[in-house]
């Protein structure tokens, strides 16, 4: 760690696990409302053009293409444009929409493992890590905002936070 564990105050604002799933889910669906797929046809579209021109230049082993997003949806971007309009360019999106979603919920219980195995399972010197619960999104001032302020506070003050 950078610095001392005992100049560390780590938080970890867990949620249930079919909660989460939902969330993800419901983020991949507001991504895609909110333009993704057109960004990515973009990209794709751009990036296509630069293999034209050089060659030499394009990889497919890192920068965007190790994002989550442009791999799942690889299948419909090879597709031309009115192909993507068709029932089989439709089912296509689907798919990858689907896929994205499993990606989306699989990377979610990545970053929950690192952080057991980061700060919890570690035979480090690790900082104590507090839990606040954002299962019920109506009862975040209650089971989230405010044990992490008032373990925030404690932390400060130099008590030890309950």
């Amino acid at each position: 760690l950078r610095f001392h564990p005992s100049r560390i105050c780590v938080i970890e604002v867990w949620s249930d696990q079919s909660i989460l799933d939902q969330r993800c889910d419901r983020r991949v669906e507001k991504m895609i409302k909110r333009g993704m797929v057109e960004e990515l046809v973009g990209f794709h579209d751009s990036f296509n053009q630069d293999r034209i021109t050089a060659p030499e230049k394009v990889g497919q082993r890192r920068g965007i293409f190790q994002s989550i997003g442009f791999k799942e949806f690889h299948p419909f971007l090879v597709l031309n444009p009115e192909e993507r309009k068709s029932e089989e360019g439709q089912e296509i999106f689907k798919q990858c929409v689907e896929i994205l979603k499993t990606a989306t919920r699989q990377y979610a219980r990545r970053q929950a493992k690192w952080m057991r195995r980061r700060f919890l399972l570690s035979s480090r010197d690790a900082p104590p890590v507090y839990r606040v619960d954002s299962t019920d999104p109506a009862r975040w001032q209650e089971c989230c905002y405010q044990p992490a302020e008032d373990i925030l506070t404690a932390y400060v003050d130099g008590s030890v936070p309950s």
